[in-house]
């Protein structure tokens, strides 16, 4: 009963944006309007706003074709004791692929294994993408990946990008362009796994600024300025700083989950004092949601009066916020 009021507040919430909500959960007992993600969206008008309850099972593959928005519980739930969700669960699918058709769409707050980007103007904001094989592939323009935890991003083969925007990430291995791709722009992100591993947290065909380079890397045709690194020798541009210990850095700079990549309250932190207005995904004009719970109002206390006043009204006490 507590899933569903909290959701039904929720939708009420969005409501007043004049916006569609449908509801998908494929646990039978939890009262939603589908129990697939396909059937929604094959339902769904183009501003509506898809809202998926999070299961132990996944919902599986989906290849999208129209404008969708779809909004998921986030992830390390129960690592970071967060409350937008009675259950511990995250939305999980096994790959996401945005076709002809899709352009527009929005996917937030799910963990998946892969996400293809076919066509443009598509906003990847706030997913965990890091399981076998993981990575987020583009093969359009005019695309965002914002606020997201996974392994790497690459450009589809023999495919020219233009115009994509990689923000306030955490990216475990790397960043992989060529010479066909244009204005891929890379900020305020960690790159690289906190282990001394040769390779990983590498960047190619980027402009990278006010980035966190956690493990040795290369830095093939690129431009990097106002960046900090662990390596000694950093690669030439302005600003760039190396030799950074990154246990001054961060909380826990062994990056088990996302909460470790909070900053140390230090006016002496190198991911402060370095850069172009900081370092790292902290800051910026997209600052890392922990979660990755997803841009929508929070209910995280109820009260419900069990008797009615002296005039026949059940008092109730709401306190929900914004993420």
């Amino acid at each position: 009963m507590k899933q569903f009021l909290t959701l039904s507040l929720l939708c009420c919430a969005f409501a007043m944006t004049a916006q569609n909500i449908i509801t998908v959960s494929n646990d039978a007992t939890f009262d939603a309007d589908y129990s697939s993600i396909s059937a929604a969206i094959a339902n769904a008008g183009p501003n509506d706003l898809i809202y998926v309850h999070g299961t132990e099972d996944r919902y599986g593959n989906l290849t999208i074709t129209k404008k969708v928005h779809l909004i998921g519980t986030g992830y390390f739930l129960e690592e970071n004791n967060i409350l937008q969700t009675t259950s511990p669960n995250a939305a999980l699918l096994s790959s996401v692929t945005f076709s002809n058709g899709s352009n527009g769409s929005i996917i937030e707050g799910f963990e998946t294994s892969s996400i293809f980007l076919n066509d443009d103007n598509i906003t990847v904001r706030r997913n965990r993408v890091l399981f076998s094989n993981s990575r987020i592939e583009v093969s359009a323009d005019d695309c965002n990946i914002i606020n997201n935890y996974f392994t790497f991003v690459q450009d589809g083969n023999s495919v020219a990008v233009d115009n994509l925007q990689i923000i306030g990430n955490y990216i475990s291995s790397g960043v992989y362009f060529d010479d066909l791709d244009d204005n891929v722009i890379v900020l305020n992100n960690v790159l690289g796994n906190g282990s001394s591993s040769s390779g990983v947290g590498s960047v190619s065909g980027v402009y990278a600024r006010n980035n966190i380079f956690t493990s040795p890397g290369s830095y093939s045709n690129s431009t990097l300025e106002f960046n900090i690194f662990r390596n000694s020798n950093p690669p030439l541009g302005t600003g760039n700083v190396g030799s950074v210990d990154m246990s001054t850095v961060f909380v826990d700079s062994s990056i088990d989950t996302d909460s470790d990549l909070q900053l140390i309250n230090d006016p002496s932190n190198p991911a402060v004092i370095n850069c172009d207005g900081g370092c790292g995904p902290s800051f910026g004009n997209f600052p890392y949601v922990l979660s990755g719970i997803p841009n929508i109002p929070q209910v995280y206390q109820l009260s419900v009066s069990d008797q009615p006043d002296n005039n026949g009204n059940i008092q109730v006490s709401l306190n929900a916020r914004k993420n």
